[in-house]
């Protein structure tokens, strides 16, 4: 639903200037925001969460430690979303430093 959204007046509301449509990082990070909402409320208790998909795991722990725009912006772009992040970079490059450090090259990875 938070796609289908996006594709009709919330794109152009939330980006006047542009002309067309194109899959945004504010579009992504609300629709997996949206996602992990609802696997959250679903899957509570960890013991829950012990039968999830790796990937839904994941989702989850990023979204409670605040990362998902960073996930979005540095593992899964597109050429929509990598508009954004010039904008994104600036105002949280502190954000992009902790995913990089913490998600993409892990401190234990660098020891091998």
């Amino acid at each position: 639903m938070s796609r289908a959204l996006w594709r009709g007046d919330k794109f152009t509301q939330t980006f006047p200037n542009e002309k067309t449509y194109r899959h945004s990082l504010l579009e992504e990070v609300d629709a997996l925001n949206t996602a992990a909402a609802v696997l959250g409320e679903n899957y509570k208790k960890p013991k829950q969460r012990k039968n999830l998909q790796p990937s839904l795991l994941t989702l989850l722990e990023l979204n409670d430690k605040g990362m998902i725009e960073p996930f979005v912006l540095i593992s899964k772009p597109d050429a929509g979303i990598a508009q954004d992040y010039v904008k994104y970079r600036t105002e949280h490059r502190d954000k992009l430093r902790e995913y990089i450090s913490e998600w993409v090259i892990k401190p234990d990875s660098a020891a091998r």
